[in-house]
């Protein structure tokens, strides 16, 4: 028998009562969403660089 602190043995002790592992499910439902928000940032910030791009160079090109 290995002592455990408590925090250590409640994701074990949420397997055996549920079959599967919450505090990890809720960590990698976390992360995931944390991934997605900052691909969707970053794609809205290079869109809205590249649109200061072609203002920019529209604004050259006008005499």
């Amino acid at each position: 028998y290995v002592f455990l602190p408590r925090e250590a043995a409640y994701p074990l002790n949420v397997t055996l009562q549920y079959g599967f592992d919450l505090p990890t499910y809720v960590g990698f439902t976390l992360s995931l969403a944390t991934l997605l928000l900052l691909i969707l940032h970053a794609l809205k910030s290079r869109r809205r660089l590249r649109r200061a791009e072609v203002l920019a160079e529209l604004y050259e090109l006008s005499p």
